[in-house]
């Protein structure tokens, strides 16, 4: 893979999971908001459904009150209808609310029980249509006469507990017993079914209130697990953001590294993905046999100069006069055999300055000549007697004009 494909493939890999995360959270809230809306709606129709069942129910009452006075079947088949939509409506509730579905069984078995008194008083109607409607006019009568009262245990009515009860056991001595207990079961049915609706319509409130709290839990809940995302998200991108560009650049800096090795000397220094087929690869080889046609030739030169030293050692020996080198400083780097016979010296000598009869010779003409004046071709040679010798002064310089070293010939 070349170097291009690796920036290209760090830098889709970042984006990537800079949209991988957006993705994520916004799928996360997206999931968020419709597990609450389907809480509150769920609870919502639930209760819209309650207060349908219960307004079907009080109008079915009236319909059957409205039977029983004026013997209409009209009110009937009102009431039948009334009581059809109810159970549709159980129905819808026990889909949304399956968790309710005892409540909901007990309310369809107590429809049912209304249903059968209600065609059950529909065919006892029959027998005695006149007598039933006097009981109605009576059950109004003694209504009326039930919301007037401000004081019912003072009027002897303690016991009886509503006008349906009162209005049956007043006219318990004109209707048959089947029809007394018809219409004793239809109020107790109705009262029933009226209390288990109100149950289920306060529970619907009270789940629609706890769902309310339990949305902001999941709300905060929603924002702390985003907030979490986003912090790891950015953590992560951060160690991808400081890990990637030391992964893609490393080797350039260890071809830096070996550059300046090179420059210090070190033309052995390793160097990276040398087999490689990217461009890294590529300048390495290039590199890598710069260095080796560098450390051929520096060996090539290091055998010339040994090999030329010993050629100008084995001449400077052959000579008959006398050799002597110096450094700027006239420390002896070289004295040959002819030297050492000539000057008489017996033991070892540093320095020109301990050989007293040369240097003492020497030294006035020495401190009078300028470096600054000689060329690195030039010659200049002062001969001074020393006894019965002659010396030749021969200063070489470098670089720059500096003297490297000063020959001394002595015949």
């Amino acid at each position: 893979m070349t170097g291009k494909n690796r920036i290209r493939l760090a830098m889709g890999a970042v984006a990537a999971v800079s949209f991988g995360v957006s993705l994520l959270s916004l799928t996360y809230m997206n999931r968020m908001a419709r597990r609450l809306t389907a809480i509150a709606a769920a609870d919502v129709h639930l209760t819209e459904i309650s207060e349908s069942i219960s307004i079907r129910i009080l109008e079915a009452r009236q319909a059957e009150k409205n039977y029983i006075l004026f013997f209409d079947s009209t009110d009937i088949d009102l009431n039948v209808r009334l009581i059809d939509g109810v159970l549709t409506d159980v129905s819808r509730a026990r889909r949304i609310a399956p968790h309710s579905a005892a409540r909901f069984d007990s309310l369809v078995s107590l429809l049912g029980d209304y249903r059968e008194n209600i065609q059950k008083l529909t065919f006892l109607s029959f027998e005695n249509a006149d007598k039933l409607t006097r009981v109605g006019r009576r059950l109004m009568q003694t209504e009326r006469e039930l919301q007037g009262l401000k004081h019912p245990q003072q009027s002897g009515l303690d016991g009886w507990t509503t006008d349906m009860q009162i209005a049956l056991l007043a006219v318990s001595g004109e209707l048959s017993p089947d029809k007394i207990r018809t219409l004793e079961n239809l109020k107790r049915t109705g009262k029933q079914i009226m209390a288990l609706t109100r149950k289920i319509s306060d529970a619907s409130r009270a789940s629609l209130a706890a769902n309310a709290e339990q949305a902001l839990l999941l709300a905060a809940r929603a924002q702390r697990d985003v907030l979490t995302l986003l912090l790891l998200s950015g953590v992560f991108l951060g160690v991808l953001m400081y890990y990637l560009p030391r992964r893609l650049f490393e080797p350039f800096s260890r071809i830096l590294r070996a550059l300046r090795a090179v420059g210090r000397g070190d033309v052995a220094f390793p160097l990276p993905g040398i087999e490689s087929k990217d461009e890294i690869g590529e300048l390495s080889r290039a590199f890598y046999e710069a260095t080796r046609k560098i450390r051929y030739f520096n060996e090539l030169v290091t055998e010339k100069i040994v090999e030329v030293k010993r050629n100008q050692q084995r001449v400077l020996e052959e000579i008959h006069e006398g050799v002597i080198i110096t450094g700027p400083d006239y420390k002896i780097t070289f004295m040959n055999q002819a030297a050492r016979d000539l000057l008489q010296l017996k033991g070892e000598a540093v320095s020109l300055k301990d050989l007293p009869g040369l240097w003492n010779s020497l030294q006035a003409r020495l401190d009078q000549v300028d470096p600054q004046d000689r060329s690195p071709i030039a010659l200049k040679a002062g001969k001074l007697s020393v006894g019965a010798l002659a010396v030749s002064v021969i200063p070489r310089t470098g670089k720059g004009g500096r003297v490297e070293n000063i020959l001394f010939l002595i015949r």
